[in-house]
């Protein structure tokens, strides 16, 4: 039933009628959205407009499209005047409510009389029927009075409330100074958290917010499984949820029109508040800026200046603020040219001295390690005719592309070992760069940092830290590969530790890995193989080697090369097949590459020589037995005085002969296509044991057959890899490798590493180094090596720079009375009457020095071959 106020009466005391608006009426029911009576909820009366007196009218929501006979009706209902209140009268009045009857007829209901109100002599208003007075009416108020109110209200509103969500925003977006230092605020943490977390699946598993407080060491590795599961879902909200943006950080400095051109990247500033400055120069505006900023480690433990990389013309800032701030290591994290693109000035030079401004910058020494350079580096600073000078290290990674992560947390743990066994606070803060001085350099410094509070506190706390580092520069970890390499990074170190071992201490640590571990009945060495299976891999797949196709071509169905590693055929006429069961396999040194591969099938032998053809292969190893029997290898080469041709490539025999260690077989191979020819040796070994994939029964035999091995393929200068076939390509291939690469590491680091270099063998290709057995024999090995063998250094190149004595320290001036050589400048040295070079060749069991005129100052290369 629905109803309406359809006339107000009024009359005056004097009992005079007429039609009157009366006031304010208030009806006790108010309007309701679910198709119910509705009844007006407020009626104005005196306010000079018409009244509709139709019981079909309601609110808006219940009104439809009207027909012709309901507006020709309209036109005749009744509009009434609600005219102006009289000033200084009396006024009563009553209510009729019509409504609508059950046969369609009208029916009516009025009120009594309310009692009489006098209006006022300037205005007058009614309350209800209920109330004694009303409160006086304004005559001058009219709809565009009242629309006016309305919209200036919403104005008003409005504009509150943008200014209370730019105070929030503000406030919540950047850390507070407190008693406990920068801290995250935690209503913008909450609010970004439950924004980006939006998109998680209600009720599952994932539904939670990711955890962003500290974790304990041991708990790492199922914290970082859980933030990887589905497409690392977990780990994106929370580097979603750091801050980008912080109240009180401004970047005045690096928006000056004097200092835009000095920043290698427009979005990469560096804050005011934390900027390195230099001394300034009053004649040159902005003299004093370089893009680079003080962060501070782990409990102030530790100082870093996280810069960008020098421009072309930045590179005297570079070396000023190295020589103000007394900086004396540089951590170099870049190349200089990476994809095309330059990523860094080269702020130093490799033959000769580098003069900038009142700068020389001279290379005194260069040591090429496994995946890093380190250089060092003499400063001198000629100004205001004062003469000092300083050594700087400079430690250049090798293994980071820009935006990618290193390929094993190892090689950067390694690579921050070797930089604090030189480092301490008292040489200056640590100079940490990259290109963009954000990306690779906030992943070292959080990597660095956050160790020593794992191995202070047990706990680590990514998330604030990380936060804590883009407080002092912005951007610092850029990318979702970078923050969850640091979470990798510091999962390997909770649970491995650092497993190198100096030579002199292998023997004692193999001894403890040989006896019971504490209230458990496994050794050492068990338990420390049995890690290997915790070891997290990211899933690797090997799709072409499981093709039908290609099916017929694995010897095993279990031993098949992963896709991203395998070696990659040429297709040909004959076969336009790419695959050949082989693997690419890194070793230590960047340079020292293998393949390992099965032995050839019959229907396999044109594609072995195939790939010694485009792979230029100098150097074979073969490990297996000849026969036909299926865990032996066939005769893939031809006989003596004979040549075989595999479709476009000659293979012919030249020379064979023997030791007790090995048969060493020569070949030319010769691509019939462009006719070009070149030399392949095979080394079949003869001493390991046949009994399946056991170990070999001869140390010694192996590890002569390993240097002897190495020392032809460097003699030949080749760039192709050194490969290594057995049955399989597994059991034994992968102590062969393993073994070369440890050999490796004792001979150029004196260090070891037997689980780092096991645990990377086994990334790279299935069934590689599976038993506990293999795995002993690499330390047993090892030990033989290092004790039973002259372990030779790696080729040394000396410079000797001779200086006046006032330019170096005393214990720079070295004398050997047994090595008198007259050295000859050669180069740039011809010219410089106080300078001058020689290279001399290591002595063999004695350090070389030279004695030139008394005063000598040595330096000395560390190269991989000379």
């Amino acid at each position: 039933m629905r109803t309406c106020l359809q006339r107000i009466r009024a009359a005056s005391t004097n009992k005079r009628l007429r039609w009157i608006p009366t006031g304010t009426i208030r009806n006790t029911k108010r309007h309701r959205c679910d198709g119910r009576d509705n009844f007006a909820s407020e009626v104005i009366l005196g306010d000079g407009d018409f009244s509709l007196c139709d019981p079909r009218s309601g609110p808006p929501f219940r009104i439809r499209r009207a027909t012709e006979e309901e507006v020709e009706e309209e036109e005749r209902t009744l509009r009434v005047y609600d005219g102006s209140l009289d000033p200084d009268t009396n006024y009563s009045g009553f209510v009729q409510v019509q409504v609508w009857g059950p046969d369609g007829q009208i029916l009516a209901k009025q009120s009594e009389y309310f009692k009489p109100v006098q209006t006022s002599k300037c205005s007058l208003s009614s309350s209800g029927s209920s109330a004694g007075t009303a409160p006086p009416v304004r005559p001058t108020d009219s709809p565009m009075t009242f629309l006016f109110g309305v919209i200036c209200g919403t104005i008003l509103v409005v504009l509150v409330l943008i200014l209370v969500i730019c105070l929030i925003r503000r406030r919540n977006s950047c850390p507070y100074d407190g008693d406990d230092g920068e801290h995250l605020g935690l209503t913008a943490l909450l609010r970004r958290t439950v924004h980006r977390s939006s998109h998680l699946t209600r009720g599952s598993h994932l539904s939670k917010l990711p955890y962003f407080g500290p974790i304990a060491a041991e708990e790492l590795p199922a914290v970082y499984a859980e933030k990887h599961l589905d497409t690392d879902l977990l780990f994106r909200s929370e580097f979603e949820a750091l801050p980008d943006v912080f109240r009180d950080r401004t970047t005045t400095a690096s928006d000056s029109i004097d200092n835009i051109c000095k920043n290698r990247y427009p979005e990469i500033k560096a804050f005011d508040q934390t900027r390195v400055r230099l001394s300034s120069d009053l004649d040159i505006p902005g003299s004093d800026y370089i893009n680079a900023n003080f962060v501070e480690g782990y409990r102030e433990k530790k100082l870093y200046i996280c810069a960008q990389a020098p421009l072309k013309s930045t590179i005297c800032d570079f070396w000023r603020m190295i020589w103000q701030q007394g900086v004396s290591v540089i951590v170099m994290l870049t190349g200089l040219e990476e994809n095309g693109e330059e990523k860094c000035a080269q702020y130093w030079s490799d033959s000769k001295s580098l003069e900038v401004s009142y700068f020389s910058v001279t290379l005194i020494s260069f040591k090429k390690c496994s995946d890093y350079i380190l250089r060092t580096l003499l400063l001198k600073c000629s100004k205001n005719e004062e003469v000092c000078q300083r050594e700087v290290l400079h430690f250049h990674f090798l293994m980071w592309s820009d935006f990618l992560s290193p390929g094993q947390p190892s090689w950067l743990l390694r690579f921050i070992k070797r930089v604090n066994e030189h480092y301490t606070p008292e040489r200056g803060p640590l100079l940490v760069h990259c290109s963009e001085g954000v990306g690779r350099t906030g992943t070292y410094v959080a990597i660095d940092s956050l160790i020593e509070q794992l191995d202070s506190e047990g706990i680590v706390d990514i998330f604030s830290f990380v936060t804590h580092l883009r407080y002092h520069r912005n951007h610092l970890i850029r990318t979702l590969e970078e923050y969850m390499f640091v979470y990798r990074a510091l999962m390997e170190h909770s649970q491995f530790g650092d497993t190198e071992l100096e030579l002199h201490h292998l023997r004692d640590h193999y001894e403890l890995l040989k006896g019971k571990v504490r209230d458990n009945c496994r050794t050492g060495l068990e338990v420390e193989f049995e890690k290997l299976n915790d070891v997290f891999e990211e899933p690797k797949t090997y799709c072409v080697g499981a093709w039908d196709i290609n099916r017929c071509k694995n010897r095993y169905e279990c031993i098949i090369p992963y896709d991203m590693n395998r070696v990659i055929l040429l297709p040909s006429i004959a076969d336009q097949s790419s695959y050949i069961n082989a693997s690419h396999i890194q070793g230590y040194y960047r340079s020292l590459s293998f393949i390992i591969t099965q032995d050839p099938l019959p229907q396999t032998i044109w594609d072995f020589w195939r790939m010694v053809k485009e792979q230029h292969i100098t150097t074979l190893v073969m490990l297996s037995e000849l026969g036909p029997d299926l865990n032996k290898c066939p005769q893939y080469w031809p006989g003596e005085n004979e040549e075989e041709i595999y479709e476009t490539v000659r293979v012919k025999w030249k020379s064979s002969s023997q030791t007790s260690h090995y048969i060493l077989r020569q070949f030319v191979v010769t691509d019939m296509e462009d006719d070009q020819k070149h030399l392949c040796s095979q080394f079949q070994l003869i001493n390991w044991s046949s009994s399946g994939g056991g170990v070999p029964e001869n140390v010694s035999s192996l590890i002569v057959a390993i240097e002897h091995v190495q020392q032809y393929h460097n003699s030949q200068l080749s760039t192709g890899p050194i490969t290594v076939h057995c049955s399989g390509g597994g059991d034994r291939s992968g102590i062969y490798v393993a073994l070369s690469d440890l050999i490796e590491q004792a001979r150029c680091d004196e260090r070891v590493d037997v689980f780092q270099t096991t645990k990377y063998a086994r990334a790279q290709r299935h069934c590689l180094l599976q038993t506990l057995e293999q795995y002993d024999f690499l330390y047993r090995g090892l030990i033989h090596y290092v004790e039973r063998c002259t372990v030779p250094k790696c080729p040394i190149m000396y410079f000797f720079i001779i200086k006046d004595l006032n330019v170096f320290p005393n214990n720079h001036l070295l004398s050997h009375p047994k090595q008198k050589h007259e050295p000859k400048a050669t180069g740039s040295a011809q010219n410089n009457k106080n300078i001058q070079s020689a290279y001399l060749p290591p002595v063999i069991g004695e350090e070389p020095l030279l004695y030139i005129k008394k005063y000598v100052y040595r330096t000395r290369i560390s190269l991989h071959t000379v």
